[in-house]
């Protein structure tokens, strides 16, 4: 029977987990790729967070959060699939604070806006201008070329990575978005398909 592909599908029931690569991951490559289910579980508990943390290395600086021994474990999973022009991620994520790498990616600009969706959890960002907090359901954009910090607690969403050579021609607009909730009919209409889009990827990864 076709599964209806507006209902939720866990990509945990649906797709191999492979371990998070220890190596930094290359935001330059735009090479379409099939998705994949990574997470930290497969590694032992000592080495989780390390393990997170490098590959995070070519973006943001990430530390537990205060309280917590990364000996205890450090357990992510997320599925993620680059489309060439924007990459989807979605998962849960370990407690964790961060901050914008002081040289990302060797020191080029990054280019690269993320939206994200938060199903459930705590999100907390900050700029020299402005701080959010978001909660279930809101929606939010980011600049990886801003200096920010932030946290995520008891968080699971989804993160639309969109470069800024596909959307130059409304780069002003995305800006002026960046670090406020967003908000609105269309808002609601995104969220809504970003939802949908999931799970196709899913469906379409286990036909293929």
């Amino acid at each position: 029977m076709q599964q209806d592909d507006k209902a939720p599908v866990s990509a945990a029931r649906l797709l191999e987990q492979v371990p998070v690569p220890r190596e930094p991951r290359n935001i330059r490559d735009i090479a379409p790729a099939v998705p994949r289910l990574f997470s930290t579980r497969p590694y032992p508990l000592s080495e989780q967070f390390e393990v997170w943390k490098t590959r995070m290395a070519s973006l943001i600086d990430v530390a537990p959060p205060e309280g917590h021994s990364p000996a205890q474990g450090f357990e992510v999973e997320y599925l993620t699939c680059n489309m060439a022009d924007v990459v989807f991620t979605s998962g849960r994520f370990a407690d964790q604070t961060f901050a914008r790498a002081a040289e990302p990616s060797q020191g080029a600009p990054v280019d690269i806006w993320w939206l994200f969706r938060v199903r459930s959890g705590e999100a907390r960002f900050e700029t020299a201008e402005r701080r959010l907090h978001a909660g279930p359901g809101a929606m939010f954009l980011i600049s990886l070329d801003d200096d920010f910090r932030g946290s995520i607690t008891n968080y699971d969403g989804l993160v639309l990575a969109l470069p800024r050579r596909s959307f130059a021609d409304v780069a002003d607009q995305l800006n002026d978005a960046c670090n406020i909730l967003l908000s609105g009919n269309l808002i609601e209409l995104l969220a809504d398909y970003l939802d949908r889009l999931e799970t196709r990827i899913i469906l379409m990864s286990r036909r293929s």
